[in-house]
């Protein structure tokens, strides 16, 4: 059997990655022929070493970043028989005749990109996918819709062939905001499409009919209008865009999950994302944990007398909350803890990734603190081993039900980190509540890691009874749970999408 596993994020080379490149690796240990679908100019060699996973014997196929790569994968799709989605919140569409998509966690329906999506059928069973997503000039409103600031840009790309149609409802106030007075200009690529007269009160729609493209379609959409400049907005405020839709002959909105409705099954990497899927999604989810393979330990790995901090530096979404916890740790060091070291280990992303470690660098200046970015799996391993206590805190200071995907998903390095003998004191929200036995293999805190810190680190008896239980839970996490699953999931019979 021809199956592709979609990943778009390769160069992140983080637990979603993992996921992907560990299901294509048992998938074509079964003798399946497989294929990673991933960007361009990332080797795969070079993620699977990073990752410490062998991926002899995969095949690459390369898609392009963003939207585009969402619908080219949807295309390539077609050519296999079984699609494997793993890429995180992706809206891709699956043309294939089986299919699972992997939730690591769900995208929040107040999601305002793209503004709009589609789905309908093109024959013989496919489906053509078309998106519009703002681009240029086009600011989200707080309350609801986006504004323009007197000449935005929407961009709509689209795969298969079928004959779109985009319709904008515009108005020229919402709420206390006012935009520009006088005629909206639609421009579609370039040519004056039409002049449109916005309504002072109230919305009204524009139909804009797309022109029919090869399999494969992209257009720019201008709106230019006058512009005003209220004393609430920070910008120009144009026309108030309330929403968009795309239409197509026997097309089905798609909204926030239009897209699961084009696959068979959802797996979910931990039951925290599973719940979520059903309360955002309305869709049942199968439950596959993350297979876990702790890093290489050292043979000269030296003694337990460090606190380590695991995860990629970045700000924003689930960020792991490193500078929080080197703050915390200096605390720490000002109470009175002496002889203990706290490592901070972790990949960057680029650009916001770079500064954010300056940023903990600078905090960690004048502490026992050691940032380490990019180490090998060797190099974690030993960090790992060397270390009594792991801290975790992604999400720490936000509100789990107004932001519970800012949370841990699951919480791969915590496991590692379990299987080496680090006792985690970790944030008791999100995924990690199912891996963390509270009081028996780890602790969990809401308020901040310092106090059970300290007074863990104060018994030694009870951190090496702690120690000890972590490693025997962390088998439970192990291969063969994953790969059990992840069969399941794929030797159902297909149900009707």
């Amino acid at each position: 059997m021809r199956i592709a596993v979609y990943q778009q994020h390769l160069e992140q080379m983080g637990g979603g990655e993992r996921y992907a490149l560990d299901a294509a690796r048992h998938l074509r240990r079964l003798g399946h022929d497989v294929d990673v679908v991933g960007p361009v100019g990332v080797p795969l060699d070079a993620v699977g070493e990073r990752l410490g996973i062998d991926v002899s014997g995969l095949g690459l196929v390369h898609v392009p970043s963003g939207d585009a790569g969402e619908l080219m994968a949807s295309e390539v799709s077609a050519g296999y028989d079984t699609f494997v989605n793993c890429t995180h919140m992706s809206r891709a569409v699956n043309r294939s005749p089986r299919s699972v998509y992997v939730s690591h966690f769900p995208s929040p329906p107040r999601l305002g990109r793209p503004l709009g999506a589609a789905v309908a059928p093109e024959g013989d069973g496919r489906l053509a996918h078309a998106q519009v997503s703002a681009s240029a000039g086009v600011t989200a409103d707080p309350s609801r819709g986006w504004w323009t600031d007197g000449h935005g840009w929407l961009d709509v790309r689209r795969a298969g062939h079928a004959d779109w149609s985009l319709r904008l409802w515009v108005g020229a106030r919402h709420r206390a905001w006012r935009g520009g007075d006088g005629d909206l200009e639609v421009r579609l690529d370039g040519q004056v499409l039409r002049r449109v007269r916005v309504p002072r009160v109230g919305v009204r729609r524009v139909t804009i009919p797309l022109p029919m493209a090869p399999v494969h379609g992209e257009h720019h959409v201008e709106l230019v209008s006058g512009a005003g400049h209220p004393a609430l907005a920070p910008h120009p405020l144009g026309v108030w865009v309330r929403s968009a839709g795309l239409r197509a002959r026997g097309a089905t909105d798609a909204g926030a999950t239009g897209h699961l409705r084009t696959y068979e099954r959802v797996v979910a990497t931990s039951d925290y994302a599973a719940g979520w899927v059903r309360r955002w999604w309305k869709a049942d989810a199968d439950v596959v944990h993350p297979p876990v393979r702790p890093p290489p330990t050292p043979a000269d790995a030296g003694p337990r007398r460090s606190i380590v901090v695991v995860g990629r530096f970045f700000t924003g979404g689930h960020s792991k909350r490193q500078l929080e916890l080197v703050e915390a740790f200096g605390r720490m060091c000002r109470a009175g803890l002496r002889g203990w070291r706290l490592h901070v280990v972790g990949g960057v992303e680029a650009p916001t990734g770079e500064r954010y470690v300056e940023l903990v660098r600078r905090a960690a200046r004048d502490l026992p603190v050691e940032v380490e970015v990019d180490v090998t799996r060797e190099h974690l391993g030993r960090r790992l081993a060397e270390a009594a206590v792991l801290w975790q805190a992604t999400g720490w200071g936000e509100d789990p039900q107004r932001h519970p995907e800012r949370f841990e998903h699951f919480g791969i390095s915590c496991v590692e980190g379990m299987a080496l003998g680090a006792v985690p004191v970790a944030l008791g929200v999100g995924g990690v509540r199912e891996i963390v036995r509270d009081g028996v293999d780890g602790v969990l805190w809401t308020g901040g890691p310092e106090r059970d810190t300290l007074a863990l680190l104060a018994d030694a008896e009870r951190l090496a009874r702690m120690s000890t239980a972590a490693r025997e839970r962390a088998r439970d996490f192990a291969a063969a749970p994953f790969e059990a699953g992840l069969e399941r999931a794929l030797a159902r019979e297909a149900g009707p999408r």
